[in-house]
């Protein structure tokens, strides 16, 4: 997810599976935002979640403390496209928690807040009756 946040000239970019910003996104948003808004790319920073050269011999993502720990990882394939609405809602509504989570330098524990984003098949069991 690539979020554009023209009050604090921020662009951060939040892959749920720890891959790079592509290679053409930053070109495409510099086009869009000088033709939409009239502004530069350059007054904007530029911060991605997690850094792709955390990502261990296993080919899985370490969190070191460039990362923004607390934006969900992955660990189950089920609910891809879930993450990314999820945080594209918290973008848009709650702002203040959004940037919270896609700050660097946090704890590396998930926040009981977040679980159900990180780890959903511990609240899957936690919540099914059998």
């Amino acid at each position: 997810m690539c979020h554009v946040d023209r009050e604090k000239k921020k662009i951060v970019y939040g892959d749920s599976l720890a891959w790079s910003v592509p290679v053409d996104l930053l070109p495409r948003l510099e086009q869009f935002i000088e033709h939409i808004y009239g502004e530069c790319l350059s007054n904007y920073s530029v911060f991605e979640c997690y850094t792709s050269s955390n990502v261990s011999t296993e080919r899985e993502h370490k969190c070191g403390f460039s990362c923004a720990s607390q934006y969900p990882l992955q660990t189950c394939s089920d609910i891809s496209g879930v993450v990314v609405l999820i945080m594209a809602v918290y973008a848009c509504t709650a702002r203040s928690f959004f940037s919270d989570i896609t700050t660097s330098g946090q704890s590396q524990a998930v926040s009981p807040s977040n679980v159900f984003i990180n780890v959903p098949q511990r609240v899957m069991q936690s919540t099914c009756v059998e």
